[in-house]
């Protein structure tokens, strides 16, 4: 198929990518797709890195400053058409199952964070958040979080929106140390009111879409995991008298909150 390659991968559609040999510089290297088993290598662009969707493959450019983590990111069409530049100094990019493209532009590297930006399949991009740190996409919803800034410093929040746009993004909580969609996207967990770290939160769930209240789920918590039907909780506490040691114990989703959690 090639005789060297630098990155792989298959699309949606099981066509195969492949990037061609790094130079001594780095930088952009030819995207070539492989759109059958017996098919020959066809060249549709140029990258560092790529991502697939079934109608669209995102190209990252390092070409300006090789080496560099960010680059320009542009879309272009699987059949044949021109890349229509997305976005500058995007570090992480990648599709919803609908073809929608996210990415962090105008990324920041000292504060670690950038502009959400949300491309919907042909259509212009759009802005979703500013100072974004890290962001996940499940179904047709996004979820990030937003450094607010404080006096000296910043705190942590958790954001969502459905990609469709029918309702506008809005807030989760506050000092949000991790969080979990259940797969069917209606229910979200989250990790939040921390004290002294991020090894003695409490446990939150909710509607995704904000339909009801947030529950209070359980507290002094390290960590959690929801099992795959999403119907038991694996929740990590702090040991007594251990700094890293947990206790592990695992909840029902869907219980009651506690005595006083609302």
């Amino acid at each position: 198929m090639a005789k060297a390659s630098s990155d792989l991968a298959f699309g949606p559609d099981e066509a195969l990518y492949l990037l061609g040999p790094a130079g001594t510089k780095g930088g952009d290297r030819p995207l070539s797709v492989l759109e059958s088993f017996d098919a020959r290598p066809r060249e549709i662009g140029r990258a560092t890195s790529f991502a697939a969707s079934d109608r669209y493959v995102a190209l990252l450019s390092t070409d300006r400053q090789p080496g560099e983590a960010f680059g320009v990111l542009s879309r272009a069409p699987l059949a044949v058409g021109a890349a229509e530049p997305l976005g500058d100094r995007v570090n992480e990019f990648r599709f919803a199952p609908r073809g929608d493209l996210l990415f962090l532009a105008r990324y920041d590297a000292r504060a670690r964070a950038g502009t959400l930006t949300h491309a919907p399949p042909g259509k212009p991009p759009r802005e979703l958040g500013q100072r974004v740190q890290s962001f996940t996409v499940q179904k047709d919803r996004v979820l990030y979080l937003v450094q607010a800034p404080q006096k000296g410093d910043f705190k942590i929040e958790l954001w969502t929106a459905p990609l469709d746009g029918s309702v506008p993004a809005r807030k989760v909580d506050d000092g949000v140390y991790g969080y979990q969609l259940t797969p069917d996207g209606k229910r979200l967990f989250w990790k939040a009111r921390c004290a002294g770290g991020a090894r003695s939160c409490s446990l939150f769930r909710a509607p995704a879409d904000g339909s009801g209240p947030a529950q209070l789920l359980a507290a002094n918590v390290a960590g959690f995991e929801l099992s795959a039907d999403a119907g038991r909780v694996l929740i990590q506490q702090p040991h007594r008298g251990a700094a890293r040691a947990v206790d592990l114990a695992v909840l029902d989703a869907d219980a009651a909150p506690p005595e006083g959690g609302g």
